[in-house]
């Protein structure tokens, strides 16, 4: 039933969060944060999906201009069979406020095996202990089962509430450190 939720089972799909440090003069600079999604298994429901990320507010801020996102599907050519295709970088989000960010993931009907990412930079607002210090990042992903109706996400601290009517989700937590002290 299309209009029932759930979540995405790990042998459907992974969801991962990857973040590295960059510092400048022996402090934390900015943080690279990126989501990637990878299906494992075609899902029944090849619509527009949603994806997103939150961050402490009280310790970051989005670097403007830093986002981009990137879907990619294997697809059927008739003389190579299923190949690899990336489609176009975005870099323009769905949505982005001071606690996070969401975005589009296209699952392309005909096409099998999706993956793709979303990516940040973060940086420190002021205030925030750039020596040493700890946080954690939270990413959603929302599968949309209703051709009718799109799914969205609202943003909050730490939490990411999706709408639509027939969804599944998964969600992945990520601890964040930074360490300069002995710099």
């Amino acid at each position: 039933n299309p209009n029932m939720k759930g979540a995405i089972g790990e042998s459907y799909m992974d969801l991962v969060i990857v973040s590295i440090n960059y510092k400048f003069l022996g402090e934390l600079d900015e943080v690279k944060v990126k989501v990637q999604y990878d299906w494992k298994k075609t899902p029944f429901w090849k619509l527009t999906d949603a994806v997103g990320l939150t961050w402490d507010s009280d310790l970051f801020q989005p670097k403007p201009d830093s986002f981009e996102s990137q879907d990619c599907s294997q697809t059927y050519i008739w003389t190579l069979g299923y190949v690899l295709v990336c489609y176009d970088v975005e870099t323009v989000p769905s949505d982005i406020n001071p606690n996070g960010v969401w975005w589009h993931a296209e699952l392309r009907s005909g096409d099998k095996y999706h993956e793709g990412y979303g990516e940040i930079i973060l940086e420190p607002k002021t205030g925030t202990n750039t020596e040493v210090g700890d946080t954690q990042f939270f990413a959603k992903y929302i599968h949309n089962k209703t051709p009718a109706v799109g799914v969205s996400l609202s943003i909050g601290i730490f939490s990411l509430t999706p709408s639509g009517f027939g969804y599944d989700t998964m969600a992945e937590w990520k601890d964040h450190e930074w360490d300069y002290s002995g710099c």
